[in-house]
C-alpha cells in the first residue's frame, strides 16, 4: 500500500493503492471510522469488522450497505436494525434472525415480507410464552 494520507483537521483519510501491473488506481475513502478493521467506504461507524459501506453504525459485523445498525451480523442493505442477524432488505428490525424484506419487526424468525408484526416464527404468530 503507498501513499496514505491523513487530514488531522477534517478527519478524512484517503488510501490510494496502485497496481503497477494492470495500472489502475483506487481510491477507497473513509470518513470518522472508530475502531473498525477491514471496513470499505465507512460513514461514521464504530467497530466495525469486514463491512463494505457502514454508515453511521456500530458493532456490525460481515455486513454491506447498513445505515444506523447496531449489533447486527451478516445483513445486506438494512436500515434502523438492531440485534439481528442474516438480514436482507429489511428496516426497523429489532432481536431477529433469517429476514427477508421485512419493516418494523421484532423478535422475529425466519420470515420473509411481513410488515409492523411481534413473535412471530416463519411467517406465522406465536404469543410471547410459546416463542
Amino acid at each position: 500500500m503507498k501513499n496514505f494520507y491523513y487530514f488531522s483537521n477534517t478527519k478524512l483519510k484517503f488510501v490510494e493503492i496502485r497496481n503497477f501491473y494492470k495500472k489502475f488506481v483506487f481510491l477507497i475513502i473513509f470518513f470518522s471510522l472508530l475502531s473498525s478493521f477491514l471496513v470499505f467506504g465507512g460513514y461514521f461507524a464504530e467497530d466495525c469488522m469486514y463491512c463494505m459501506g457502514p454508515i453511521m453504525s456500530r458493532n456490525t459485523i460481515d455486513s454491506s450497505i447498513v445505515l444506523n445498525s447496531d449489533h447486527a451480523y451478516e445483513n445486506f442493505h438494512c436500515n434502523g436494525v438492531f440485534g439481528t442477524k442474516y438480514v436482507y432488505f429489511s428496516d426497523e428490525c429489532l432481536d431477529s434472525s433469517f429476514l427477508f424484506d421485512c419493516k418494523g419487526c421484532s423478535d422475529c424468525l425466519g420470515c420473509v415480507n411481513l410488515r409492523n408484526k411481534k413473535y412471530y416464527i416463519f411467517n406465522k404468530p406465536y404469543s410471547k410464552d410459546e416463542f
